[in-house]
């Protein structure tokens, strides 16, 4: 027979969980199919990318999931920061131009010629 006392399981506590841990697997598995880039496709580097390709499917999926479960509260957050700062707007803009900005350059290397 089960407890009545017993706690349910948290699911917003393992989705978060599990983004954190499959988050950590991602820069490991990164570096390591940095540094193994030149390689053929040796079982260091398939199994890196497996971890990499898993982890990151993992991750979004749990970020998905969270967004779901926090969606009415995430709402909110929004609305009363779109009150509070009216030029918010210019913010995420700028936010955005420097993320993109950062990206592309970091990633530009792949396109060079030697």
């Amino acid at each position: 027979m089960s407890n009545p006392r017993q706690q349910k399981i948290n699911k917003r506590a393992i989705v978060s969980l599990t983004m954190l841990f499959s988050f950590i697997w991602l820069p490991p598995s990164g570096i390591i199919l940095h540094l193994t880039d030149s390689a053929e496709m040796s079982q260091l580097r398939h199994a890196a990318m497996a971890v990499h390709n898993f982890a990151s499917i993992i991750f979004l999926i749990g970020a998905i999931i969270h967004i779901v479960y926090n969606l009415k509260p995430i709402k909110q957050y929004i609305v009363n920061k779109v009150h509070m700062f009216p030029s918010l707007k210019r913010e995420a803009i700028i936010a955005f131009i420097i993320t993109t900005v950062l990206i592309l350059l970091f990633a530009s290397h792949a396109f060079h010629v030697h």
